[in-house]
């Protein structure tokens, strides 16, 4: 079964099928007429992409104004169930991808201003024994590489506290959030435990391995669980799953859970 969200939906019709479906209008005109027909907010996907079940509900609901206006079109089920089972595949490849490394993103650091404390990120580097983040592309930094000074050259940079720097694992939580180095997660079902960044065990492996790994010594009868493109094994569709809760820096009374379920 795979479960649907009403935001989902909506988020789909908008920015997917409005984009790659001939009649878009007409087609989302006529799901969202369907989906005033249902309550709640989640939804079960197999039984929208079931034309049986669509017109069940149509008829249920004949003497609504959705309904009427539904029922203007010949077949609906047909086209609002075909839709739908556009739309749960999409879902289900957006949520599948959470659990993917995003090389953009996976050579991002973030840190403190030194400044305010605000978090800054972008690509690390160090001048003159003190430590930066710039937006400005790694690839464009590097071309200063020998000249005096980037700053001299107006290129903006943040100065950080080094002790706050954090590593960006390049996947994301279930809400689409970036998971980083020291980031806190709800980990399937629910246990709390940080992101680290450093050498650990391969998931029942005697190999040693340098990337991301969730902390589970006395959690889950293992001491490591590797979280990312080091790790062959990779159980993308537990990654899905996961959700930021915080971070050891802003978030440090979450930490006394560490461990335990949520």
């Amino acid at each position: 079964m795979e479960n649907i969200t009403r935001q989902q939906i909506t988020n789909c019709l908008y920015n997917d099928i409005r984009h790659d479906t001939q009649d878009a209008e007409w087609f989302i005109a006529l799901v969202e007429d369907f989906l005033h027909l249902l309550d709640g907010d989640l939804f079960d996907g197999d039984k929208l992409e079931n034309p049986i079940y669509i017109k069940s509900v149509i008829e249920s609901n004949r003497e609504n104004e959705y309904a009427k206006e539904v029922m203007h079109r010949k077949s609906p089920e047909l086209y609002i169930s075909a839709v739908f089972k556009r739309i749960v595949a999409k879902v289900k490849d957006k949520r599948f991808a959470h659990g993917k490394i995003e090389k953009k993103d996976s050579y991002l650091f973030k840190a403190k201003w030194k400044n305010n404390g605000i978090w800054v990120r972008g690509n690390y580097f160090e001048y003159h024994g003190k430590s930066y983040i710039s937006e400005i592309k790694q690839s464009f930094l590097q071309s200063f590489w020998g000249q005096e000074s980037v700053i001299d050259f107006n290129v903006k940079a943040y100065e950080i506290d080094p002790t706050t720097i954090c590593r960006c694992t390049g996947i994301q939580d279930k809400n689409g959030n970036l998971i980083w180095e020291n980031d806190i997660i709800a980990y399937p079902p629910g246990v709390i435990l940080p992101i680290k960044f450093g050498k650990c065990k391969e998931n029942l492996s005697p190999r040693t391995l340098l990337g991301f790994y969730l902390d589970c010594d006395g959690v889950y009868g293992n001491q490591f669980v590797t979280i990312n493109h080091f790790n062959e094994s990779l159980d993308v569709e537990s990654l899905c799953n996961v959700e930021v809760v915080g971070n050891i820096f802003d978030n440090p009374g979450v930490m006394m859970n560490a461990g335990h379920i949520r």
